[in-house]
């Protein structure tokens, strides 16, 4: 048999009744010291404290203050002297036990978070404080409330108001809740567009970072925002960055205005972000790269309007003189107007029947790119696409041309539905992003000994290389067929496909140049 468990010493208990003792020991100590021991039983007046022996009872007023001797409690018989010692001890023992009285109720209450108690007129009051910890406290519940829909829309309005003044003075302490009462307020409606396009500003810092800071004419480099997070908020925000002109030494440079770049912005601290090449066309020397960006930010997960604004970002740049047999990037429109002459483009189009071939009922259309006899050098990208009702079909290849050369490539759009009259094609000289393949003729230089060696990419020989504007040809009407059987069909795809053999609507796209 187990012995029975000892049972604990019920210690605060017996501290509570010890206590309860000695506080009706330190009350009577005091009490009895207080009151005091009688000395004698003379007849005292209450209000002079005159011996009135031999006066009273038979005067009628005190010969000494002239009180009514005759009114109760006028006269007090006996004098009391009061017990210094039994007083100061009782005293001290109630002191003890509202101490440890103090103690035990400060571990009860302790705990507690009071401020989810307070008003808001309070907490308001509170986060203005200058104790940060005071304030974030009251921040922290206010948004609390705020996301609860439970502070009115006026108290919200003022906040967000105190929060952007705040926000704009550099030299002010910043707290993240401040960012958060603003991020509520913009989610809700209530700030103005103006307040939103400030809070944006002032929250997020835009630089313009090159990946490297010496490059040599006729290479590529790469240049991309640097973004960090300063006086927002603990919620997340999506920022968007569209580029709509770029430079160097004032030279304007190719992009591709539909290029978006979108980031998430956490709570405080810098955002890696990415880079756009860009072709160094520049004589050698001392430059700056200049690059204008369109720039959104929003709360995310809410239908807040974004704040949009331009920024104009620029950074300095060496540029050294070109390796030994570095190709020259040609950009003029009469070159530009050459290349266009040179190229052909033509579609066609097969209807597919459902109940004959089995497929899903939509159709198919090859689109044929063909160059012929290129007047210069180039590394393309060709892109193809049908925009029906907002529903785009897109194709993309990047082939390589040479000087003399002709080529003919394909892409084949599939889902496209019947009532698309034509396509559009695009042409653009491709960046390669040196920081990721150094390009197809980047050369690594003395003064950039970190940075990683060229990667071998397909041979590219060239004195002259194509960089200009993009061409594009829009509405090539699309020729249908409805049979795969169609003699029209076949002579059609002849016509076009005069450098391949065998071409099918059936066939897969191509995954790059159908060689001659």
């Amino acid at each position: 048999m187990e012995p029975a468990a000892r049972r604990p010493t019920p210690m605060p208990d017996l501290i509570t009744i010890a206590f309860i003792f000695l506080a009706a020991l330190g009350l009577a100590l005091s009490s009895r010291g207080w009151r005091g021991r009688r000395v004698d039983n003379h007849p005292w007046c209450r209000k002079c404290r005159f011996d009135l022996h031999g006066l009273w009872p038979g005067a009628a007023r005190c010969p000494e203050c002239g009180i009514d001797l005759e009114r109760i409690d006028a006269v007090e018989l006996g004098q009391r002297i009061r017990r210094p010692v039994s007083t100061v001890v009782g005293a001290l023992l109630l002191a003890l036990c509202a101490a440890w009285l103090g103690i035990g109720v400060w571990r009860v209450v302790a705990p507690i978070d009071w401020t989810t108690y307070k008003p808001d007129w309070w907490l308001d009051r509170e986060s203005r404080s200058v104790d940060a910890q005071t304030a974030e406290r009251a921040l922290k519940e206010l948004n609390t409330r705020i996301g609860r829909g439970k502070v009115s829309g006026a108290r919200v309005a003022g906040l967000a108001k105190h929060a952007l003044s705040l926000q704009a003075d550099e030299s002010a302490a910043w707290l993240d809740g401040w960012g958060d009462v603003i991020l509520y307020a913009w989610g809700n409606g209530a700030l103005t567009s103006e307040q939103a396009l400030d809070f944006a500003q002032n929250a997020v810092s835009i630089t313009l970072k090159p990946a490297l800071p010496v490059v040599r004419q006729w290479e590529i480099t790469s240049v991309g925002p640097s973004l960090a997070l300063q006086r927002g908020g603990t919620t997340d925000l999506t920022m968007r960055l569209i580029p709509t002109a770029a430079a160097i030494g004032g030279v304007k440079l190719p992009i591709d205005p539909g290029e978006m770049m979108e980031f998430r912005l956490r709570r405080r601290g810098s955002v890696p972000a990415g880079s756009r090449p860009l072709p160094v066309i520049v004589e050698p020397g001392e430059h700056e790269i200049e690059v204008s960006w369109s720039v959104s930010l929003f709360p995310r997960n809410t239908t807040a309007k974004a704040a949009v604004w331009d920024v104009d970002l620029a950074s300095p740049i060496k540029v050294i003189a070109p390796a030994e047999g570095a190709p020259e990037l040609v950009m003029d429109e009469q070159t530009d107007q050459v290349l266009r002459a040179s190229i052909d483009v033509q579609a066609v189009g097969l209807r597919w029947a459902a109940s004959t071939t089995g497929r899903s009922g939509s159709s198919r259309v090859v689109v044929v790119v063909t160059i012929h006899e290129a007047p210069i050098a180039a590394r393309i990208q060709i892109a193809a696409w049908a925009d029906q009702a907002a529903r785009v079909v897109r194709q993309t290849q990047a082939p390589v041309i040479l000087p003399g050369q002709s080529c003919q490539w394909r892409h084949h759009l599939t889902n496209i539905q019947d009532g698309a009259a034509s396509v559009t094609v695009t042409i653009q000289p491709r960046l390669d992003d040196p920081r990721r393949s150094q390009g197809f003729f980047v050369v690594q230089t003395e003064e950039q000994p970190e940075s990683p060696p060229p990667r071998e990419t397909e041979p590219f020989t060239a004195d002259r290389i194509w960089f200009g504007r993009e061409i594009e040809f829009s509405n090539v009407p699309i020729r249908w067929f409805d049979s795969i059987d169609d003699p029209g069909l076949t002579e059609a795809l002849r016509e076009i496909a005069t450098m391949s053999a065998g071409w099918s609507l059936l066939d897969e796209p191509s995954a790059a140049t159908d060689p001659p």
